[in-house]
């Protein structure tokens, strides 16, 4: 189940927050963006829908996840919880500002839903802040239990500090994604979940080094 509902959030997030937008986002052109997205209206919406999915599901997971991983460490796992979770709210309440892209394009408030798209991605990066958060305790649990293969919890400790090196980049530096290698920060953290995921939904967990996992 943990490993389902992490394939749930890996596919709608990369539908919602990775290929919708790319075929809508015309960088530094405002007005070319808004009319992608009139153009593409029903993918728009499809964008939406799916990251609903992905949020619900993200809200679920930590507590699938607990329950796979919390002999590893119950305070750990706890904040593995609490981190995640208080995420989703968050994220729900931000995608407001994508539905209202679209109302003020149906009243022709060019200008107001390109500042709704803005406010919406502004809103995102605070989020992040948490989707980083959790990595943390969650490649620790997986690293001291072994019910995953060690290298993907490095992999996700590493992938909460490339979520935390590019949210403050962008806040310091507004050209952060045009650094040499900026693209790559958050491969390591990419990587962990989609292997958590996979493996958790094809392998399954195995008893820990230690013998304390209850299947």
């Amino acid at each position: 189940m943990a490993g389902a509902t992490y394939l749930i959030v890996v596919v709608a997030g990369m539908f919602s927050l990775a290929y919708v937008p790319a075929q809508y986002t015309v960088v530094g052109n405002k007005a070319a963006t808004m009319a992608n997205i009139l153009a593409h209206e029903p993918l728009f919406r499809a964008g939406i829908a799916a990251a609903v999915v992905c949020y619900l599901a993200f809200l679920l997971l930590p507590f699938l996840l607990w329950r796979v991983l919390n002999s590893a460490g119950r305070a750990a796992a706890g904040a593995m919880v609490v981190l995640a979770a208080v995420s989703a709210p968050m994220a729900l309440l931000n995608l407001g500002r994508r539905v209202d892209v679209l109302t003020a394009l149906g009243t022709g408030d060019t200008a107001g839903a390109a500042a709704a798209l803005s406010a919406y991605g502004n809103g995102l990066l605070m989020v992040q802040l948490f989707w980083g958060l959790w990595l943390l305790p969650l490649g620790w649990l997986v690293f001291r239990s072994a019910a995953i293969p060690r290298v993907i919890g490095i992999l996700l400790m590493i992938g909460c500090f490339g979520y935390l090196i590019r949210i403050f980049g962008e806040i310091v530096f507004p050209a952060f994604d045009e650094l040499p290698g900026a693209q790559f920060i958050s491969i390591p953290g990419s990587v962990g979940e989609i292997s958590t995921a996979l493996w958790l939904f094809i392998m399954g967990a195995r008893e820990d080094r230690l013998g304390r996992f209850e299947r």
